[in-house]
């Protein structure tokens, strides 16, 4: 088991736990992750309100992924998924709302292309759900009401399994059917922990009590937080 230090098993852990090639991805991946901890520095920043600090960061972070020699494309993917999250937030907090709103686009396209190349990385498939819940974020901070609820609904259809989370190129759409299916099937099962941790992703029902909660705090709380596993 791979815990950090508050006992929680982040994406890794289960990408590693499927099998030989996600154990190979995650080997790689470490070699890189200290750019997600990057992108975790500058989103700290973001809530501290250091937005200065915060843009030095996200430049500097954005230089050195241009500048990548990686041993596989999907590496890129997900470190591109964390930037453009954080990138998102840094443009809200900016009130440059537009701009936020096509990072978090960039956020999920990176999300659908690592799913693309290397299955193995379903655990951060649902992100392409929390990207809805910001852009309802968004719209309610503009006082856009008809599209903050087009994308609450939108998300309600992926938490009923009624859309697709994402639709890899050449792979079949992945829902949160598809989601706990891969949790499920992870050699060595669940324990405890895995079900308490990953209860919102593989039971439909706490999935649903946890959207509905979501639904009701978005119609009166200013905040907007990128959620970051």
């Amino acid at each position: 088991m791979h815990d950090d230090a508050t006992g929680t098993r982040g994406w890794l852990h289960y990408v590693e736990r499927s099998g030989p090639d996600g154990q190979r991805w995650a080997s790689h991946y470490r070699h890189f992750s200290h750019l997600e901890r990057s992108s975790a520095q500058a989103l700290g920043r973001l809530h501290k309100g250091e937005l200065r600090r915060a843009e030095k960061d996200l430049h500097r972070l954005r230089r050195r992924l241009g500048k990548l020699a990686l041993p596989r494309p999907s590496i890129g993917f997900v470190l591109h998924r964390w930037y453009h999250g954080v990138r998102a937030f840094a443009d809200y907090r900016g009130g440059h709302f537009e701009e936020a709103d096509r990072q978090l686009s960039e956020a999920e396209a990176a999300v659908t292309r690592a799913l693309a190349a290397d299955p193995f990385l379903m655990p951060i498939a649902n992100h392409c759900h929390e990207f809805q819940l910001h852009r309802a974020r968004i719209a309610r901070n503009r006082q856009g009401w008809g599209d903050m609820w087009r994308h609450v609904e939108r998300a309600r259809r992926m938490v009923g399994d009624e859309e697709p989370l994402c639709r890899p190129a050449d792979r079949e759409p992945v829902f949160f059917a598809s989601l706990g299916e891969f949790f499920l099937a992870l050699p060595g099962g669940l324990d405890p922990l895995d079900r308490k941790q990953l209860a919102g992703l593989i039971d439909p029902a706490h999935r649903t009590e946890l959207f509905d909660s979501f639904v009701r705090r978005i119609l009166r709380l200013p905040g907007f937080l990128i959620a970051y596993p």
